[in-house]
Order: structure tokens, then C-alpha cells, then sequence
């Protein structure tokens, strides 16, 4: 979709306030400005609390808009895709979270400007998602070792607010008892595998798998 395509469409734009440590509040006039003056018709929701997020993307998915933002980090862009697939409706991001795997992964700028611009001004693309149990995944779905230290993560971000420093305190926290190995039983490409692991780990995006310093190429290696 060009630019010139976009003139006149309605953006919803949710922004989820406990993402990152930016205030969201104050960012919302900034992105309404900015997409007006391009021709576009913004509506800024601004939530207090994360778990308001799913349900204005629902809000979203039925509504008149053209366009849907998640404006947060990696949880934030997931939960709004989980009810825009499928709509029709073209998908934003604006990387306002801690890590923002999925918009590096896709190349949108993490400067909010260049962001801006994107939805602007970019050309839309299909992107392949995940699905487990019903629910859509962006960057992975996980058991064991990783959802146990996302939870301890939201404990301390509680005590110590969000930064990538608290992140990292997380992971030390965790593997001080990390959780019990897990029995498990894979069918992948018609191959039956055993294993006794302390995390399943199915990752869809090449970004945060080079950050955790994997790669297909290792994780096929390791599961041969």
C-alpha cells in the first residue's frame, strides 16, 4: 500500500501505557499530529494497564479502521495481531518496548519518527506467523526455562521498572532454581524425537534467534 493509498484511511493506534519506559501519554498527541498532517485519520488509545491491549485490538478488528497499530514492545505487537489475522485490515508497529524483536526483525526504525514514517509512507507485506492452542505467535512459543523467566521478568520490572538491565537480572534470578526437565515427544518433518529438556523453544524470528546467539544451522546440529 503506498502513501498516496493511505490518504484519507482511519489508523487505530493502541499503545500500551506499561510497555517500555516511554510515557505514553505524552507520545499520543505527537503520533496524532504526525499522521493528520500526512493525510491520515488517527484514533490514539493510550491503556493503563497491558491486558487493556486485548481488548481494543478486538475493538479494532470490528471497527472502521483501515489500519491497526501496536504501539509496545514484543507482547504488545502480539496480542494485536492475534485479532487482526485474517481482518483484511493492514497491521502497524511502533516499536515503543524493551527489546522489540519483532519490528527489528521486519527493519522498522525504533526511532518513533522513522516509524511514523513507515505507516506512512512503507509498502505493506505478508508475514508468516505461529499458532499453538489457537493463539497467533510473532517470535516464538515456549515451555519450560523461557516462560518461567518471562514471568520473573514481570516481577522485576514490578520492583525495578523496565530496562534491559532488569531483563538480564531476571535471567540470573531464574537459573539461580531454574524449573524441572521436561519428557518430550517431537514430530517434526515426519521425524519422531525424545528429549529430555528444561525448555521447548519454537522461534519464528531470525532476529532474536541470533541475539540468543542460535541459528537454524545449530539448532538442527543440536537436534540431530
Amino acid at each position: 500500500m503506498k502513501s498516496e493509498e493511505r490518504q484519507g484511511r482511519i489508523v487505530e493506534v493502541i499503545l500500551n501505557g506499561e510497555s517500555g519506559a516511554l510515557d505514553k501519554h505524552a507520545l499520543a498527541g505527537t503520533i496524532e499530529s504526525f499522521l493528520v498532517l500526512r493525510g491520515l485519520m488517527p484514533r490514539v488509545h493510550v491503556t493503563a494497564r497491558g491486558n487493556e491491549v486485548p481488548r481494543l485490538a478486538r475493538q479494532a478488528a470490528s471497527s472502521d479502521a483501515d489500519i491497526v497499530v501496536a504501539g509496545g514492545g514484543d507482547g504488545t505487537s502480539a496480542a494485536v495481531a492475534e485479532h487482526i489475522a485474517g481482518t483484511g485490515k493492514a497491521f502497524g508497529v511502533l516499536p515503543l518496548g524493551t527489546f522489540n524483536y519483532f519490528a527489528k526483525d521486519l527493519g522498522i526504525p525504533l526511532e518513533l519518527d522513522g516509524a511514523l514514517d513507515v505507516l506512512a509512507n512503507g509498502v505493506s507485506a505478508s508475514i508468516d506467523v505461529g499458532e499453538v492452542n489457537g493463539h497467533l505467535f510473532l517470535n516464538n512459543s515456549s515451555v519450560g526455562l523461557y516462560p518461567a523467566l518471562l514471568a520473573q521478568r514481570e516481577t522485576t520490572y514490578r520492583r525495578f521498572g523496565r530496562s534491559q538491565l532488569a531483563a538480564y537480572l531476571s535471567v540470573l534470578l531464574v537459573l539461580v532454581e531454574p524449573p524441572r526437565f521436561l519428557n518430550l515427544t517431537i514430530s517434526a518433518d515426519g521425524h519422531l524425537l525424545t528429549r529430555r529438556t528444561p525448555l521447548l523453544f519454537i522461534g519464528t524470528n531470525a532476529f532474536q534467534m541470533d541475539s540468543f546467539g542460535s541459528s537454524p544451522e545449530t539448532v538442527s546440529s543440536a537436534a540431530s
